[in-house]
């Protein structure tokens, strides 16, 4: 909390919005649509860089089945420097994926592709 509150403060965006976490993918029901460069999921700790079209099929052993399901359980408890893993399926093909992401700051994210 101290470390968003200084976050917050210093860059003058509200402590709210400090603490939101992300990956950097934005998804279309279970699907990536878009990679943010720079993010977490261009860049995974361990596995294959996420690529647009691929389906996220769980999320940290969990099945996902909508949207919300699969944004909340990404965004995870919004603690900075929690890990995340997914499992994704690549489009056209049946071959499945573990990528382990760390969770970023979005603003940080946000910061990042401009």
């Amino acid at each position: 909390e101290e470390v968003r509150a200084k976050f917050a403060n210093s860059t003058g965006i509200t402590a709210d919005v400090a603490a939101r976490t992300t990956v950097g993918i934005i998804l279309e029901k279970t699907k990536v649509s878009f990679v943010v460069p720079g993010s977490p999921a261009f860049k995974p700790i361990e596995g294959n860089a996420i690529l647009k079209g691929d389906e996220v099929l769980a999320i940290d052993g969990e099945a996902v089945e909508q949207n919300e399901d699969v944004v909340r359980k990404l965004r995870g408890p919004d603690q900075v420097g929690t890990f995340v893993t997914l499992l994704l399926r690549r489009t056209g093909t049946e071959e499945e994926n573990s990528v382990k992401l760390v969770r970023e700051s979005l603003v940080k994210v946000t910061a990042s592709k401009d």
